[in-house]
């Protein structure tokens, strides 16, 4: 951005909502949020993001739909990978 014009959110917020956003798209997940919408969502646990197994991660209700303020939950990297091996599981029954 030039001529004193300012971002709204910090490049370190801006990168992460750019690559949670692209990841989705990667993956063929529709995403619904904005910028102001996602860093609302996540709100004082933006620093708690993460890959590690105890780090929060947006996960998806049942593990469908796109990524929507009414379709998203935090939980950590672990239960959202057990969550989707249980998911799984019971569609291959």
């Amino acid at each position: 951005m030039s001529n004193g014009t300012k971002r709204k959110y910090s490049y370190r917020v801006h990168h992460a909502y750019d690559t949670q956003k692209a990841q989705a798209g990667a993956r063929g997940i529709h995403w619904q949020f904005d910028i102001d919408s996602w860093v609302e969502w996540w709100g004082d646990d933006f620093d708690l993001r993460g890959r590690r197994s105890l780090d929060l991660v947006m996960a998806r209700h049942g593990d469908e739909g796109a990524y929507h303020p009414d379709n998203v939950y935090k939980c950590t990297a672990r239960e959202n990978h057990q969550t989707k091996n249980r998911i799984r599981y019971s569609k291959l029954k």
